[in-house]
């Protein structure tokens, strides 16, 4: 709560009241307890989908609501216990009856889609994206992926299977005794394929699982299996072999919960629905510490786009979990469901200051409020940076009539500085490469060439070269996709410059869109 700066809220008075947060999860075992405990608020809502098993099934659902309540105190929690993506759905549609304004979801779902919010109804990317057309945010788990995925192009050995790298056919993952670890292949040939392959898992004596589903031109392009580990602690093998395929598509090959696996790919790494644009997924960095956890998904995805969102705290003490011990150690609350939650609790708490903001205006506030971390803008391991709210905006600011956070400039005092550059896309000073049309990327002013962290506001120039299409360039303290003025005007192949003074964002950033003279696609 103090890492992210929610206790200052909470003191302020922001404590989520009048907010509905419902927690969607696999089982909330130990939540009476919880409550009994004070780790629990005493009233909360319950919503059985998951077939009587709500109090049993699981207590992972319990310890994602104890970080919301902690971060959001006053904020009305529903707990909805699901097993299957058709529960899924019947609770979004709770969610959307009982007027709720955030879904947690601390889940992660393989092969339902191609990975860009495509997936057909009744796939969490369609029950995700009817969520936020209903006013809904929904707050997703970027999942923990980033070593047990692997992606590249079929590569045959020359006996059909495919090479995961130069002389070898198997990616090895280690099963635990009495474990059982599954696997997710798919290949970009959706939605229906011709292109057969199968996946194979072996151990030393042969073939121990298998998945050979058909793709003659009407199915998924999709292969699961599972497989349950009889006797000790022992090294496997994944193996992709073409059965009747002509091409080479991409592939996305998961193993959730494997930790490791031998030939791994660390981009591209989010599950769904966290891959798509409807949801806030979120990343996950050890709350004392400024490094993305090993394991964290990352982008961009498979239609290019950045992802994760946020990155928020994990390895924390929870009543459910246990006490934090360090970033190196196996304690307390891992990975991105603890971090998730985080996000989710800071948005009630936005939510309650500002009751007129819609999902979209709760995830553009936290997002150019957060703590860039990584390389200098937005990216695909940190999203728009780490959790933190900024100080409570009473005191620093207010909140202007499209709903965006602008500071408050009343009795400012003028800083002269040296002049410094804070921002050339073409070196990576501030942000990196060139600019895509109506596409908003935010970057850190304060603290950086002698701004103070309190300024409010800068003077300086704005310069647009090396531009391969006219347009303008709008710069301003918010996300804006889609501006309606320009700071600057420009022809194509000509350098144009302009003097400019505007009011820093949440967070002492600024963000600049270029905008192009054809309108965006749709």
């Amino acid at each position: 709560v103090a890492a992210t700066n929610a206790g200052a809220w909470q003191g302020g008075g922001a404590r989520g009241a009048g907010v509905k947060v419902a927690v969607i999860d696999l089982g909330f075992a130990g939540y009476a307890t919880a409550q009994a405990s004070g780790d629990l608020p005493a009233s909360v809502t319950t919503e059985d989908d998951c077939g009587g098993q709500l109090a049993t099934a699981s207590q992972h659902g319990t310890a994602v609501a104890e970080i919301v309540y902690k971060m959001a105190p006053a904020a009305t929690l529903y707990l909805i216990c699901i097993g299957t993506e058709v529960d899924l759905a019947t609770a979004e549609a709770f969610a959307k009856a009982n007027g709720i304004h955030v879904i947690q979801h601390s889940l992660t779902w393989f092969n339902s889609s191609r990975g860009d919010g495509s997936g057909a109804a009744g796939t969490p990317d369609a029950i995700a994206a009817d969520a936020r057309n209903n006013g809904i945010l929904w707050v997703n788990a970027a999942g923990n992926e980033a070593q047990a995925h692997w992606s590249g192009t079929f590569s045959d050995d020359g006996t059909g299977w495919n090479l995961f790298a130069p002389g070898d056919s198997y990616d090895g993952v280690y099963i635990g005794a009495g474990e059982t670890q599954c696997a997710h292949l798919k290949w970009d040939d959706w939605p229906t394929s011709a292109q057969d392959y199968d996946l194979y898992l072996f151990d030393s004596n042969g073939i121990v699982a298998y998945s050979e589903n058909p793709q003659s031109g009407t199915q998924t392009p999709t292969e699961d299996l599972c497989y349950t580990n009889p006797g000790a602690t022992a090294e496997f093998w994944i193996a992709i072999h073409n059965y009747q395929a002509t091409a080479a598509p991409r592939f996305d090959l998961f193993l959730p919960g494997a930790g490791q696996i031998q030939y791994y790919t660390t981009a591209g790494s989010l599950p769904e629905p966290a891959s798509s644009s409807a949801t806030l997924a979120v990343g996950a960095v050890c709350w004392s510490a400024m490094s993305l956890e090993p394991y964290s998904s990352q982008g961009p995805t498979i239609d290019g786009r950045i992802k994760p969102d946020l990155a928020g705290p994990d390895r924390i003490s929870t009543a459910t979990y246990g006490g934090y011990t360090n970033c190196g150690a196996a304690s307390g609350f891992a990975g991105t469901s603890a971090s998730s939650p985080h996000v989710a609790g800071a948005a009630a708490l936005v939510k309650s200051a500002n009751p007129g903001f819609s999902a979209s205006q709760v995830q553009a506030y936290l997002q150019t409020s957060a703590q860039d971390l990584g390389a200098p803008g937005r990216d695909n391991q940190f999203g728009y940076g780490k959790l933190r709210l900024p100080a409570w905006p009473t005191t620093e600011g207010i909140f202007d009539v499209t709903g965006y956070f602008v500071p408050d400039t009343s009795g400012a005092t003028y800083v002269p500085l040296t002049p410094t550059r804070l921002l050339d896309s073409r070196v990576g000073t501030g942000l990196w490469g060139p600019f895509g049309s109506h596409v908003a990327a935010s970057f850190q002013v304060t603290g950086r060439g002698g701004v103070p962290s309190t300024a409010t506001a800068v003077t300086g120039n704005v310069t647009v070269t090396q531009q391969t299409a006219l347009g303008f360039i709008y710069l301003g303290p918010n996300a804006v996709n889609n501006p309606t003025s320009s700071t600057l005007n420009f022809p194509l192949g000509d350098d144009r410059a302009n003097g400019v003074t505007v009011a820093l964002g949440a967070g002492g950033t600024l963000s600049a869109t270029y905008v192009s003279p054809t309108p965006p696609a749709g």
